[in-house]
């Protein structure tokens, strides 16, 4: 019988489809008459179509998004060749650095066209061709383009095998298309969140405080320099030395909104200002982003292991790492149009549709690569990512993916 023959299965039954609305079928089993039917039939196919791979040459690639996509791009994420010899891409390694140059240079200048003037351009780096890269970047986006240098934490434990130094950090440099570009947050998370309390029981929520007292002095600052209130204990409160950090308009604006605590019994010397959970919107982003918070190659390996059931690719790029890109340049939206020109192993597809999946959102991915892991990692990858969120041993823990 049929279930007997290695390789092999039941045919899958409409129940069984039903039940697993999320698996992929893979198109290229059928007939080009019938593929053409299948995409004629769905409605506003472009609009419905949550991400796009590319089997290409990514130079080529980006010469037939220009129409297309131009400046309708809100973030691209790369991870290009490091120029050591030992990436194992597909692409040429091992370049002067000249060459290098050209061949990232006409990459980088393509993708600058499909960039919304409110789009930001990362790309991850290390140390052999960070100073060329920030060169290429400067004369592409400007110099009022570049906004970060940031350092990740990639691994946390040292390697007895270095010669030299072990390497813990790789750089991500990160520029805006635009001035339009003015303010940058990111998404709040549980370690920030935690600092938030309420011990006065606030109807307002958890808050956490800053102090009021001013680091300039009276003399500095004399308009800022006025007697206040403990409404607990009713003393006259002034600081011998230093300014507060607000005017006295200001202050009474917080007393009469209840802002200013002086602890439990009115015990604290000077009130602090609270800061309500409710009313933040989002965290200032710094350029230190540790393991613990956006994952290491390390983890990343072992995702990938967890999916396929073995090791199939060296030293790839955790998704958390480009969910926090993501969460950067796209802050407080739940779209938009996300592209990695050097996709590798789709860490890039795999933080968008786990995002889509956590707030029911509709941003796109394309994703360009040119190795024969398109076939063998990309693509099969994206298909399991899409059908559940978790797996081990190459297989799925839970097919209910609800996304």
């Amino acid at each position: 019988s049929i279930d007997e023959l290695e390789g092999y299965s039941a045919p899958l039954t409409v129940d069984f489809l039903k039940a697993n609305d999320k698996l992929v079928l893979d198109t290229q089993f059928f007939e080009e008459s019938f593929k053409a039917r299948l995409v004629a039939s769905i409605e506003n196919f472009d609009e419905q179509c949550d991400g796009l791979l590319m089997h290409s040459e990514n130079f080529q690639a980006l010469n037939l998004m220009q129409e297309r996509y131009r400046e309708q791009v809100k973030c691209i994420y790369i991870d290009p060749p490091y120029n050591t010899g030992s990436d194992g891409f597909a692409y040429k390694d091992s370049y002067q650095h000249s060459s290098w140059m050209s061949f990232l240079f006409d990459r980088v200048i393509l993708s600058r066209g499909i960039l919304s003037t409110k789009g930001m351009f990362f790309s991850s780096i290390d140390f052999v061709e960070e100073t060329r890269l920030r060169q290429i970047c400067d004369d592409i986006f400007s110099t009022d383009g570049f906004l970060a240098k940031i350092i990740w934490e990639k691994r946390f434990t040292r390697s007895n095998n270095a010669k030299l130094f072990s390497t813990l950090t790789e750089n991500i440099l990160a520029y805006r298309a635009s001035t339009h570009v003015t303010l940058l947050r990111e998404p709040r998370n549980e370690k920030a969140d935690s600092t938030y309390s309420n011990p006065d029981n606030d109807p307002r929520g958890v808050w956490t405080s800053v102090s009021y007292v001013n680091p300039a002095s009276k003399e500095a600052r004399p308009n800022l320099t006025y007697p206040l209130t403990n409404p607990i204990t009713g003393e006259e409160v002034n600081h011998p030395t230093n300014a507060w950090k607000y005017e006295k308009a200001t202050y009474e604006k917080h007393v009469a909104e209840n802002r200013l605590y002086w602890g439990q019994e009115g015990g604290h010397t000077y009130p602090r200002l609270k800061r309500f959970l409710s009313e933040m919107e989002g965290m200032v982003p710094v350029d230190l982003w540790k393991h613990e918070d956006t994952g290491t190659t390390d983890s990343a390996s072992k995702l990938l292991e967890d999916e396929f059931g073995r090791k199939v690719f060296e030293f790839p790029k955790p998704p958390s790492l480009i969910k926090r890109v993501i969460g950067l340049a796209n802050f407080g939206n739940t779209d938009g149009t996300f592209i990695d020109f050097f996709a590798g192993t789709a860490p890039t597809g795999h933080a968008v549709i786990n995002l889509n999946r956590e707030d029911d959102g509709k941003r796109r991915y394309i994703l360009v690569e040119m190795g024969n892991y398109f076939d063998t990692v990309l693509k099969p990858r994206i298909a399991k990512v899409i059908y559940s969120k978790d797996w081990k041993n190459g297989k799925p823990i839970a097919r209910d993916t609800g996304i």
